[in-house]
């Protein structure tokens, strides 16, 4: 069984108060070998991939070791080391998506070799987009471009100077902006 070995970096700094409770480095190591052979069962079905698990589950307990730095100890260890573990696979996915995406697009060569008819339903839906873009206001287009870029929540809040939860409200309205103004386009072509 190995154990996790905290950076020193990340190691909390000494308590201002003699008497407030120390970092218990033992409580650390207990908690990994309690709580990570089932968190890597977890991400290995959920991944399908025992050297990505493996990962995401050192990268749980890097979190953990940090909020327990911080005095941030999470009151159910086993729960919040499984939303952190599910919240990471999510994040993996996503920004694998976004790289699948991105490597599959379409170069401007590829489009012109194309039927003329595929190229200009291609324009259509394009310039359809960039309408239902413009709706959702400057801010709201910075925001879904970074997002479907891959950029995180926190990232994305840093560049429009917003809070993160401001900027999950931001994201949410935009798209919501864009997915009527697309519906309202596409029920007028039918």
């Amino acid at each position: 069984m190995r154990l996790v070995q905290i950076p020193a970096d990340v190691a909390a700094p000494a308590p201002a108060d003699p008497a407030a409770p120390a970092r218990d480095d033992r409580s650390l190591a207990e908690a990994y070998e309690s709580y990570a052979p089932e968190l890597r069962r977890y991400a290995t079905a959920r991944l399908r991939d025992a050297a990505a698990a493996e990962d995401i589950v050192q990268e749980a307990f890097v979190r953990f070791a940090i909020e327990v730095g911080a005095q941030r100890a999470p009151r159910d260890q086993r729960a919040w080391l499984y939303r952190v573990v599910l919240n990471l696979i999510i994040s993996g996915s996503r920004r694998a998506e976004v790289a699948r995406r991105r490597s599959s697009r379409l170069s401007i060569d590829d489009v012109e070799r194309l039927s003329p008819e595929v190229a200009c339903l291609a324009t259509e839906r394009q310039r359809v987009l960039a309408t239902a873009l413009q709706a959702a206001g400057v801010a709201g287009q910075t925001s879904l471009r970074l997002a479907a870029e891959g950029y995180t929540g926190r990232e994305i809040a840093q560049v429009l100077g917003r809070s993160e939860g401001a900027t999950r409200t931001l994201i949410c309205r935009a798209r919501s902006q864009v997915r009527r103004e697309l519906a309202a386009s596409y029920a007028e072509v039918v």
